[in-house]
């Protein structure tokens, strides 16, 4: 199953957000999580996703964030404190998760 993030995908959709990962994650094996509409965000969204990732890794079930990720969230993903470029910044999270880093 596919969801797309929110366009503005800060503490204020959080809720939304998490909503329709969870949805999505419960509704079947494998999730795609469509990050390529988000124009605005903030630290909630990098944690709803690294929630999302142990929560589906608990379940015994698979989850992607769909290429490309929208210019916004790399480069937040690099303010963050994850190295490299934004690409690889996003790359190197979701590969390795939060507690990698």
């Amino acid at each position: 199953m596919a969801v797309s993030l929110s366009k503005t995908s800060i503490l204020q959709s959080a809720g939304k957000n998490r909503a329709a990962v969870l949805d999505a994650l419960r509704d079947g094996p494998a999730t795609e999580i469509d990050c390529s509409g988000v124009i605005e965000a903030d630290l909630s969204v990098l944690q709803l996703l690294a929630a999302a990732r142990k929560f589906a890794d608990r379940e015994g079930k698979s989850i992607i964030v769909q290429e490309p990720v929208s210019v916004e969230l790399g480069a937040l993903a690099q303010r963050a404190g994850f190295s490299g470029g934004a690409e690889q910044a996003w790359n190197a999270f979701w590969q390795e998760g939060a507690a990698g880093q």
